[in-house]
């Protein structure tokens, strides 16, 4: 409510700066999680961004998708450093505390990469894609049990990762390492032993 009755004062301000004056507001939120009259920073901010992409007449979803491989890296670089930096302050004061400004970074990234996937899944091109793919889910599931573990405690051994970088990069290393072997053994089994992978699959080919 209170954003609503201040919203000439956001209109001014977009107005007169066209549009620039957001930059202050980000100046102010992204290092910080501060309050203005007992509402957050963050809701200020992402409040006017909102009226000033009207006022514009820009499409969230199409400036995201315009923008959508800067999104989809940085998003995957801040998930690691925000992990990073919570883990450092938790292992440094037994708690959970926040560095704003990496997660705050984060937040739009990941905010941005979202809106970009989301446009790109309204393609029916790619959904049609992706519902194909999906068939592969239950075979990656059931399949990880039987391999994933066991490959996984090996590899630990072998490489010996005794870094915490190291030890989280082989995490998601290994994860993506599996999806992806996982999703093309079941296609090539698809594709050459169809009848095995049904019965293995219960009909999900």
């Amino acid at each position: 409510m209170f954003l609503v009755l201040i919203s000439p004062l956001i209109w001014f301000l977009i107005q007169k700066t066209r549009g620039w004056g957001i930059l202050l507001l980000a100046a102010w939120w992204f290092p910080a999680h501060d309050k203005f009259f007992g509402f957050g920073a963050d809701s200020l901010f992402f409040f006017s961004l909102g009226a000033l992409f009207a006022m514009k007449q820009v499409n969230f979803v199409q400036l995201a998708r315009k923008y959508a491989v800067p999104f989809y890296i940085a998003a995957g670089i801040m998930l690691v450093v925000d992990f990073l930096v919570m883990y450092k302050n938790y292992l440094a004061y037994h708690e959970l505390r926040f560095n704003w400004l990496v997660f705050n970074v984060y937040v739009v990234s990941i905010m941005g990469a979202t809106l970009a996937l989301g446009g790109k899944l309204a393609d029916k091109s790619f959904a049609d894609r992706l519902i194909r793919l999906s068939s592969a889910s239950f075979f990656l599931y059931a399949a990880h049990i039987l391999w994933l573990y066991p490959l996984r405690d090996y590899l630990i051994k072998v490489l010996a990762p005794t870094s915490d970088a190291a030890v989280i990069l082989f995490y998601f290393a290994f994860i993506a390492f599996h999806c992806v072997t996982v999703t093309a053994l079941f296609f090539l089994m698809r594709r050459f032993l169809p009848k095995t992978t049904a019965v293995l699959t219960g009909g999900r080919v």
